[in-house]
């Protein structure tokens, strides 16, 4: 004869599930346990609470990994939104833990590193690899797909909020370009802006059905640009008196007499920036190259972050007010420009104090 209990819902200790997650052991959970408790449960109630708990968890990973298993299954009688807490926060990550993953190569070899990312960032060895991982089990379906959203792709696949499914995206594009950020110049930015940075790169640059390179055609055009630009000796000033007339009217004084006299830099350098997205090596330096070529003379002019937005939109609103060239260039090159210009700015003011 046997007895069969049927139940309806599934709760999972969140405390459990956030220290299991983490990569703590049982011992560590227990003692966090046996801090808070304000009851009379005796140690060994406690440890066995927080196995039991653990065991539950390692039961559950494979749905995890892997959510679109939980349809159908029965073992686990959980609602859609608890299913999708769960797996919210299994794919959630540590920022400093993947500071320390963004632009190499996801392999054995850097899983082999994770020991001394643990040390570095205090997140437990186990946490780690749940993150390297996670990355590494989006980044592979996403290089096996062609022509598609990736964001809405990793949404579906993994059942993830579209904020965090755009994280992986941007991530994995800043990954597969191999973009450096790890220059000791660069070492200290934080995660959050590296990864606001490379937003407006995928936003921007990169070609919709590709995340493995920046838009070829949109890199030709500006390489285009810039061979006019840079063949037209006076074209400089004047755009830099068009500037300064654009700020002008939208009562920017202080902003000219701050550093109007970099404008043609920051011009020249908009440019030259654009032209390494086509070379492959040398695009992986563009982080560096938006800090020394674009943000660093605002700075040195005392600029801040609106300042700079509002220069950027005045160089853009300007573009198709220049004299040297005619409509059919204008109309063809526009875009290319916007999207070169916009994509800098963006980017540029997450490396502003």
């Amino acid at each position: 004869m046997y007895t069969v209990f049927v139940t309806n819902s599934f709760v999972l200790d969140q405390d459990i599930y956030n220290c299991w997650l983490y990569g703590y052991s049982i011992d560590y959970t227990v003692k966090q346990f046996q801090k808070k408790q304000n009851n009379n449960n005796s140690p060994q109630i406690i440890k066995n609470y927080v196995i039991d708990g653990y065991r539950t968890c390692e039961l559950l990973e494979p749905f995890l990994k892997h959510p679109k298993g939980f349809s159908g299954q029965i073992t686990f009688p959980i609602s859609q939104s608890y299913k999708s807490l769960l797996v919210k926060k299994y794919y959630s990550f540590d920022k400093a833990v993947m500071r320390n993953l963004l632009g190499k190569k996801i392999n054995s070899r850097t899983r082999k590193e994770l020991d001394s990312v643990s040390e570095k960032t205090q997140v437990p060895l186990g946490g780690c690899k749940r993150i390297f991982d996670n990355l590494k089990r989006i980044q592979k379906n996403i290089e096996d797909i062609e022509n598609k959203d990736f964001i809405e792709e990793i949404k579906k696949e993994y059942h993830l909020p579209t904020s965090l499914a755009k994280q992986y995206a941007y991530i994995i594009f800043t990954n597969l370009l191999r973009l450096d950020t790890s220059k000791r110049k660069i070492a200290s930015i934080e995660y959050s802006n590296f990864e606001r940075a490379a937003a407006a790169f995928y936003i921007y640059w990169r070609e919709p059905t590709n995340i493995y390179e920046f838009d070829e055609d949109f890199c030709q055009d500006i390489k285009e640009i810039k061979t006019h630009f840079f063949c037209i000796k006076d074209i400089w000033e004047e755009y830099r008196t068009q500037i300064i007339s654009e700020l002008q009217k939208n009562g920017n004084e202080s902003i000219i007499s701050k550093g109007s006299q970099i404008f043609k830099l920051l011009l020249r350098n908009i440019l030259t920036v654009g032209a390494i997205l086509s070379n492959s090596k040398e695009n992986r330096s563009i982080f560096i190259q938006i800090i020394d070529k674009i943000a660093e003379p605002c700075l040195s002019v005392g600029y801040m972050k609106d300042d700079i937005i509002a220069v950027f939109d005045a160089i853009l609103s300007q573009f198709n007010e220049l004299k040297y060239f005619n409509e059919d260039f204008k109309k063809k090159y526009y875009n290319s420009f916007r999207r070169l210009t916009v994509g800098i700015q963006q980017s540029c003011v997450n490396f502003i104090p």
